[in-house]
């Protein structure tokens, strides 16, 4: 846990680990990566 976590937990008590994590990238899975990499880059393409 960083110094800045565990300010917000102690102090803030808005520290919520989750939101800083993604399970397909944490789970070696380098697929999923590369198509969702893929993915956001054609959908950042068709915007407006």
């Amino acid at each position: 846990m960083s110094i800045y976590n565990w300010i917000q937990k102690k102090f803030f008590d808005t520290y919520e680990e989750w939101h800083m994590k993604s399970p397909i990238r944490e789970s070696g899975v380098k697929e999923l990566d590369i198509a969702t990499d893929k993915n956001l880059a054609t959908i950042l393409q068709r915007a407006p």
